[in-house]
């Protein structure tokens, strides 16, 4: 079993947050894959030639559709830096943004940064990016990256 990975699920009308198990930080892209081939409808596996993680020499990217996140399908990609899963992006949408928003501050306190179009929570390594809508989870060895870009970025509180 695969340990949990930060996940929000919509319930009725009101968005809560849970932990459900779908994947572990630091899990090769086959295993990956393999857990996400249940759980999408098509998979896309391509390598980015120029890496945007910092200290890697290779990055990949595993595209998924259908991904089931918030009670639909969704298109998710999952990043990985040297064979290792270092962060997913879920695309939602624009309207979306206030209960999603709602649901994540219920879960984790006041978020830690609203800058440069990120609304964070930096302690709980999940943030809401405005342009384009989509949530951001990232593993702890890319905490300290992001930090730092939430902080250098300008504020929009």
């Amino acid at each position: 079993m695969l340990a949990p990975l930060a996940t929000l699920i919509l319930q009725a009308s009101t968005p809560q947050i849970r932990l459900p198990e779908v994947l572990r930080w630091d899990a090769p892209a086959a295993e990956v894959q393999r857990v996400l081939a249940s759980r999408c409808t098509r998979l896309r596996d391509r390598p980015i030639a120029l890496p945007f993680l910092t200290g890697v020499r290779r990055q990949r990217q595993i595209d998924c559709e259908g991904f089931a996140f918030l009670g639909r399908g969704r298109h998710a990609e999952f990043v990985f830096g040297d064979d290792r899963l270092a962060m997913v992006w879920i695309m939602v949408s624009a309207a979306e943004r206030r209960p999603i928003l709602a649901a994540m501050a219920a879960a984790f306190g006041v978020p830690s940064h609203r800058s440069g179009g990120f609304t964070a929570f930096a302690g709980h390594r999940i943030a809401w990016r405005d342009h384009p809508p989509e949530l951001l989870f990232y593993a702890p060895e890319q905490a300290a990256e992001w930090l730092a870009l939430f902080e250098a970025s300008p504020s929009s509180r």
